[in-house]
């Protein structure tokens, strides 16, 4: 038998320097050009990416949560903020408390803030805790979007008396 076996290998290291990557979006994001680039930041987005990588989660998905999470708390990239060790260790202790990777992931996705407060922020909680924290946290998320923000405050102007007039050159203004 002449058949050749080859391994699938998995890609830590890309680039031609063999540099970690990061998606132009995150340089984006971060306000930084293709010439800034930073090691220590693309390890950081290495770090959040395995946080979000799991059982029936491929690299793109994981990728796109670990960009929404980033998006929502840049702070998770900043080495003097965040530690990217912890994100490894919160995704651990969640799998732990709340049974599977899929579930760990679903809270890190409505509450990626977990990531920055440590492993010690979810010890000591039952999984429905967890959970519950993570519905609220994502539900304020949306109450505070710009769309419901605007709705809320035409509808205060509105219930003041305020006319359509002065409310839509108000609303204009804050948009």
């Amino acid at each position: 038998d002449t058949a050749v076996h080859r391994r699938q290998c998995v890609v830590v290291m890309t680039g031609e320097t063999g540099l970690p990557l990061a998606p132009a979006k995150v340089w984006r994001l971060l306000r930084r050009g293709p010439a800034d680039y930073d090691e220590t930041i693309a390890r950081y987005w290495q770090g959040l990416v395995a946080a979000f990588r799991g059982a029936g989660i491929d690299d793109n998905a994981a990728q796109e949560k670990a960009f929404l999470a980033a998006k929502k708390i840049p702070a998770l990239l900043d080495p003097f903020v965040a530690d990217r060790f912890e994100f490894a260790n919160v995704k651990r202790a969640l799998v732990r408390l709340v049974g599977s990777e899929a579930a760990a992931i679903e809270i890190l996705c409505k509450n990626p803030s977990l990531l920055l407060d440590g492993s010690g922020s979810v010890e000591g909680k039952t999984a429905a805790q967890l959970k519950s924290e993570a519905q609220l946290k994502q539900l304020a998320d949306l109450a505070t979007s710009p769309p419901l923000l605007l709705l809320a405050t035409a509808s205060v102007l509105a219930a003041s008396g305020v006319s359509i007039d002065d409310a839509s050159r108000f609303i204009e203004k804050l948009v």
